[in-house]
């Protein structure tokens, strides 16, 4: 059975870039030595082939037995004259003439002839009366044994030794030689079926031998062979010398392997072992990329973000459970103190109404604060579910701010709208969006000084609509503006003033449960303004905003629309 330690360096980065890094070094090693021997080999068989060439011009001037050296006394048959042409082939019928030279005989100028039966070859000599005889003939047995003689050193530049002769009569029939040290018989035959010129048939494999066959001036064929034995052992010399360069770069290569995958873990190691620690608790730790590449510091800049986000959360949950504990707390303190010291054996049942109607309200107190925060929570994981209709934007203002009017009128603040009869319509929740406007209205109305004014505005473009809150009160410093959304933020004075600080988290998570948002902006000269928009996506509008009319001058309301699409 395995150990698990080895089935993880097994399957560790490092193990697989030294794999890698060999098996990309063996292969392009192989693929280097195929090209490398095919080119070799290409190049040594085009010289073989050139050799071979060479040795086959050489023998068939052996073949032919010439010693001319002035190419000025050899004649053609059509510079002979016709008597003497006439007279040879009735002397010699089945001869076959190579070649005619003319020299001086002790009678005067005759000719000599180079001709053939295919048997044997004969020595010619013609005076220049007409007279012929045979000076010399040789079989052509000789004639062989002769060439491959000659086979020693013909050049006296290369060696001879691998190149093996054929000789074969018309017929097929072997004269000298063996079929198996030269060309197949049955490769070099189909040329007796050509004209009487030189013709040539080549055959060759990656180790096999070299064959060039010619055919004779009396129709024999001379075939002549290489084993491309010197060929083969330069092709050994070379595979030699590129396994020698595998030996060395394999080594090379899993060092390679082991200095690059130690290089591309070392921020991969840093981020693990910062987890480790980030897991351990302390929420601090982050990661340094120290210029280990463009992926790595991606990787780094991740963990950092993810490990900020997670840091921030945590401390925003213990905030939040420190302030609900605190809530729920005091009602619940004095729900007890209020049992515990009520003697309930002795009590009168006017004293016990007392008592319950007390825990009944401290309840009361309790309830919404544990509602809330149940929707909230529903609302920003995106559990809730909308049940979306077609609702009067502009009706469901008015009819808060007729609600919230008397609140407004016991602080002696004033509340107004300028968009009486103005109809907007949005896909929404109905109980959701109530929720929202009760909210920012009881949020301006709780937070405005005696005497300010609060104005709630319409608005609607092509693709979003909804309202504003505005007030004249003292504002909201701007060191506590970054966090008046979040969740139980009372800041500054509105720790004095009843409220469980959820009021506008839950505007804000309403509002973006249903694809709009909400933002906060000074208002001039001082004051708040609390903008929501909501889109307007597949909202059947049964009238448009035709009748929204805007307090303050046309410069003011330009200006708003300015910073409103911007906002936007």
């Amino acid at each position: 059975m395995r150990s698990p330690s080895r089935n993880r360096k097994k399957r560790s980065f490092r193990f697989r870039t030294v794999l890698y890094s060999m098996g990309l070094t063996l292969m392009l090693l192989a693929v280097t030595f195929g090209i490398s021997l095919f080119l070799v080999h290409q190049e040594l068989r085009t010289d073989a082939f050139v050799q071979l060439d060479r040795t086959l011009v050489f023998l068939t001037d052996k073949y032919v037995g010439s010693t001319l050296e002035n190419e000025l006394e050899k004649i053609t048959i059509s510079q002979w004259p016709p008597e003497l042409q006439a007279s040879f082939h009735r002397n010699f019928p089945e001869a076959k003439i190579a070649l005619i030279e003319r020299e001086s005989q002790h009678d005067g100028l005759g000719y000599e002839v180079i001709a053939s039966t295919g048997k044997e070859r004969l020595e010619i000599l013609i005076s220049e009366g007409g007279q012929m005889w045979v000076a010399h003939s040789e079989s052509v047995e000789e004639i062989f044994q002769a060439l491959e003689a000659s086979l020693v050193n013909p050049f006296h530049d290369a060696s001879a030794s691998g190149i093996s002769l054929l000789l074969l009569d018309p017929a097929g029939e072997i004269i000298g030689g063996t079929a198996e040290g030269s060309m197949p018989v049955d490769r070099a035959m189909f040329l007796q079926q050509g004209p009487e010129i030189k013709s040539e048939v080549r055959s060759f494999g990656f180790m096999k031998k070299i064959f060039i066959a010619q055919k004779m001036y009396d129709g024999n064929m001379l075939c002549v062979s290489d084993d491309f034995s010197e060929g083969i052992q330069e092709l050994r010399r070379w595979g030699i010398f590129l396994l020698s360069l595998l030996v060395v770069f394999l080594p090379f290569s899993f060092i390679a392997g082991l200095l690059l995958s130690r290089h591309a873990m070392e921020g991969v190691k840093r981020v693990a072992e910062a987890a480790r620690v980030f897991d351990a608790g302390h929420l601090q730790q982050r990661v340094q990329s120290r210029r280990a590449g463009a992926e790595v510091e991606e990787l780094c800049q991740s963990f950092n973000g993810m490990a900020s986000r997670i840091e921030k959360l945590v401390r925003e949950l213990r905030e939040i459970t420190a302030n609900i504990a605190h809530d729920i707390r005091t009602p619940i303190t004095r729900i007890r103190g209020l049992v515990e010291t009520m003697d309930w054996n002795t009590a009168s049942e006017e004293e016990r109404a007392e008592i319950s109607g007390m825990v009944i309200a401290e309840c009361d107190q309790l309830t919404p604060l544990v509602s809330d925060i149940l929707d909230m929570a529903r609302a920003e994981t995106g559990v809730m579910e909308l049940h979306r209709e077609a609702i009067d934007l502009g009706a469901e203002l008015e009819k808060s701010i007729e609600i919230f009017s008397a609140f407004a009128s016991e602080k002696q603040i004033t509340l107004e709208h300028t968009f009486s009869g103005a109809s907007v319509f949005v896909e929404a929740e109905r109980s959701k969006i109530q929720r929202m406007i009760s909210n920012l209205l009881d949020n301006a109305i709780k937070f405005t000084p005696p005497g300010s004014r609060v104005e709630v505005r319409l608005y609607q473009n092509e693709n979003q609509a909804g309202f504003e809150v505005v007030d004249n009160g003292p504002g909201i410093p701007l060191s506590d503006q970054a966090s008046v959304f979040e969740r139980f933020n009372r800041g500054g004075d509105s720790r004095t003033i009843p409220g469980n600080g959820l009021g506008l988290s839950l505007v804000k998570a309403f509002v973006e449960l249903h694809g709009g948002g909400v933002v906060l902006k000074p208002a001039s000269p001082h004051g708040c303004v609390f903008r929501v928009w909501l889109p307007l996506e597949n909202v059947k509008e049964e009238r448009n905003l035709k009748g929204v009319s805007w307090s303050g001058s046309k410069e003011s309301q330009c200006k708003w629309r300015a910073d409103h699409e911007e906002d936007i």
